[in-house]
């Protein structure tokens, strides 16, 4: 998805932040990229909608326009939230004037502030709690203690007293020379979820990966014990997408793969793996063949002796 923020002064005037691209996990705004790596037509023509939408509308203040970019290059409007907006947090550190201070500037009427950019990219990671309780607060501290280590980043807490799950808790705002590097800072800082300390108890791990996410060849590149991509049909593209994303990590970045959605063979192949140093492991792997093979057997006479024309209708 694609966003905009606008800022509508009390004397009608408006004026639009840079293009946007927002990245959601379970419905949440959990990255946002400024600004959005687009073509500048599309960048154009998601400004040109933004504007239009806010000004056919009354009041002052910021607005954010979510909006959705087509295959075939359309800008179509998803919704407006007339308030400042998670979208453009970044604005903080990214700005030369955030979106907090414009909409003061709006509704009291002074003149709008510069909306553009002092930094060339930016980065802001939404802290969503990942458990309830302490375990949560514990998991959210360590992530901004990483991320206090990262040139370019900044911590906001929200000093919220309860943690829920996948509650906003705070965010981080990652801002450097281009996209593409914060892509890699980012990668370095969310560590955090210890894939790259083998010293865990962790030996082979399972990602998964829906619409061309890129979550497994991340995993792999952070951590030197063995990765299992699991593509998962999240997309038109009945999850061939997803498998592709995974198959084309670069030289340096193994990670193994299954069929779309076959999580079975991904566990299958992790106890092949642990089976090299487990005897026992290896025992059992060894009697599941054995008891998969008189399962075909047994299915390929009864095949043999009904016919297939029972047998598919039993």
């Amino acid at each position: 998805m694609l966003a905009v923020n606008v800022a509508r002064g009390r004397d009608n005037s408006i004026l639009c932040y840079p293009v946007v691209e927002t990245i959601h996990k379970e419905n949440i705004c959990h990255i946002v990229k400024a600004p959005a790596d687009v073509p500048w037509r599309i960048r154009k023509l998601a400004n040109d909608v933004a504007y239009k939408a806010i000004s056919s509308l009354e009041g002052a203040g910021v607005f954010a326009v979510e909006l959705f970019l087509t295959r075939d290059g359309q800008i179509l409007l998803n919704e407006v939230a007339p308030r400042p907006h998670n979208s453009g947090d970044h604005t903080i550190e990214s700005c030369y004037t955030s979106q907090f201070e414009q909409h003061l500037r709006a509704v009291v009427g002074l003149p709008l502030g510069d909306p553009s950019m002092k930094t060339p990219a930016a980065i802001m990671y939404n802290l969503l709690s990942e458990d309830e309780g302490e375990p949560g607060f514990k998991v959210a501290h360590q992530l901004i203690a990483r991320a206090l280590e990262i040139p370019g980043a900044t911590a906001h807490w929200y000093d919220k007293p309860e943690m829920r799950r996948q509650r906003k808790m705070g965010h981080i705002t990652l801002v450097g020379p281009s996209v593409g590097v914060l892509e890699a800072r980012l990668k370095s800082m969310l560590r955090e979820e210890g894939y790259e300390n083998p010293n865990e108890g962790i030996q082979v791990i399972i990602a998964g990966a829906g619409g061309a996410a890129h979550l497994p060849g991340m995993v792999a590149s952070l951590t030197p014990l063995p990765v299992i991509g699991l593509p998962v049909r999240a997309s038109t593209l009945d999850g061939i997408d997803s498998l592709l994303s995974i198959v084309q990590m670069p030289r340096g970045v193994p990670v193994a793969t299954v069929a779309v959605n076959n999580a079975t063979n991904a566990g299958l192949l992790a106890v092949r793996m642990l089976g090299v140093g487990d005897a026992d492991l290896l025992a059992r792997m060894n009697q599941y063949q054995e008891d998969t093979r008189d399962h075909v057997l047994t299915k390929a006479e009864k095949l043999r002796k009904d016919g297939w024309e029972v047998y598919l209708n039993q």
